[in-house]
């Protein structure tokens, strides 16, 4: 008799083990998924997760780089050139190319050049995030201006898109001002 059950409480075993490290995986996954600071909002009856884009960029760049020197001075020729024609006109540099050619890095090496920031009385990198929304590039942009415009940022949130261009045009109507919109292609 006792024999018989043998094979039954092996079993139970086998399970609340199996139920044990499932218990300490998830574990660790809520850890992890703290960890990563995601911002969580209670809609009607879904949680939206803002989530952390791996892939994001900025400006700064912590290595050296070898093999760029020419394509950001002749960059740098050309937003210097473009700096001399009339006010009201808006010149774009694409820097285009596969993935992993460097696209971000030579942004991030014209970007940071002592010769590009005297040309101009701002810089802004943007990264443009997975969801393409052109609320968040503005007050991204006028968050980066100076401290009239963060202040402005923090009374436009959750604004309209009018709203946002008209703040957009008063802070830089009168501005040259460079805008690195870093991941746009891919998207």
């Amino acid at each position: 008799m006792v024999l018989s059950c043998i094979p039954t409480a092996y079993k139970k075993i086998v399970i609340a083990n199996r139920m044990k490290s499932l218990r300490k995986e998830l574990s660790k996954i809520n850890t992890k998924f703290a960890a990563f600071k995601f911002i969580t909002t209670q809609g009607t009856n879904t949680i939206n997760v803002q989530r952390y884009d791996k892939s994001e960029t900025t400006s700064y760049f912590f290595h050296e780089v070898e093999g760029k020197e020419g394509e950001k001075q002749e960059i740098i020729k050309l937003l210097h050139a473009s700096s001399n024609h009339a006010e009201s006109e808006t010149v774009i540099v694409p820097i285009y190319g596969l993935g992993g050619m460097g696209k971000s890095t030579l942004a991030q090496l014209v970007y940071n050049d002592d010769q590009f920031k005297k040309l101009y009385d701002f810089h802004i990198w943007v990264h443009v995030s997975q969801d393409f929304n052109l609320l968040k590039i503005g007050n991204s942009i006028i968050s980066q201006l100076q401290v009239e415009g963060a202040q402005q940022n923090r009374d436009l949130q959750n604004r309209d898109l009018q709203v946002i261009m008209q703040c957009l045009d008063k802070l830089l109507c009168t501005k040259k001002v460079p805008i690195v919109l870093d991941d746009l292609c891919s998207r």
